[in-house]
């Protein structure tokens, strides 16, 4: 069977968990990795109003090269103060030490409930679970789509094959997103892969003119989320000549 998810793309490694945020028991903790590190580029939230997680990833998407994107759903981490900012930046100390990265190399996402700390020793001891089911299969690719979700009925997922100038090109990409559905971002939290070689700055423009014309066009109650993020890591393995 064809794997049509995150980690289809050269170079992608996934997995998703259940880690004891969610009272249900569904996934609740996933990771994307690329050990050589990627190009990334994201476009966030126009809320004033930003959970923890979004201000520590605007931070460090200032580093040139970015190793692991971390994410929890069944909590928000939004409106908590200077402890959710110190457990956002746990986040990825604690996955940046896991697979021997510096922590400004790790972005961070949360989704879920506003107004609760996050329970922040069963993610801790979740992140090390997660990074020892780390693999390039479909099946680890769907786990990190199953572990993004919060009131979402199935996840979401899309893929891309092509060719530019002759190189075999691929696209992935997974979005959790329900509920709440307002303009700009649409509410949503998207992760896109693709080992097109590429520039940071063609990959920031070309993210932002994709957002503009999907996400950024859907509404329903015109309400914006805290928690809006959408990322691509490009580490380049196709090969093609990077524009």
């Amino acid at each position: 069977m064809a794997n049509n998810t995150v980690t289809a793309p050269k170079g992608f490694l996934a997995a998703g968990l259940y880690c004891g945020v969610k009272k249900s028991g569904k996934y609740d903790l996933g990771l994307i990795v690329c050990p050589i590190g990627v190009k990334a580029a994201a476009v966030f939230t126009t809320n004033k109003v930003v959970s923890a997680a979004v201000q520590i990833c605007k931070k460090h998407m200032t580093s040139s090269n970015i190793s692991a994107v971390v994410v929890n759903s069944g909590n928000a981490n939004t409106c908590t103060g200077k402890q959710g900012l110190a457990n956002a930046i746990k986040m990825c100390s604690e996955t940046a030490r896991e697979i021997e990265c510096h922590s400004h190399r790790v972005l961070v996402a949360s989704t879920g409930i506003i107004g609760e700390q996050l329970p922040i020793k069963k993610i801790i001891s979740g992140i090390s679970k997660a990074v020892g089911k780390l693999s390039t299969s479909g099946k680890s690719g769907l786990d990190f789509a199953k572990a993004i979700m919060t009131t979402d009925t199935r996840p979401k997922q899309a893929i891309q094959r092509l060719e530019i100038s002759g190189t075999k090109i691929t696209i992935a990409g997974t979005v959790k997103g329900a509920g709440m559905i307002g303009p700009n971002m649409a509410t949503t939290l998207c992760f896109i892969t693709t080992d097109v070689a590429i520039t940071k700055t063609m990959l920031s423009k070309a993210l932002k003119e994709a957002i503009g014309n999907s996400l950024n066009r859907l509404t329903v109650d015109s309400h914006r989320s805290t928690n809006d993020t959408a990322k691509i890591l490009a580490p380049g393995f196709a090969g093609n000549r990077p524009k």
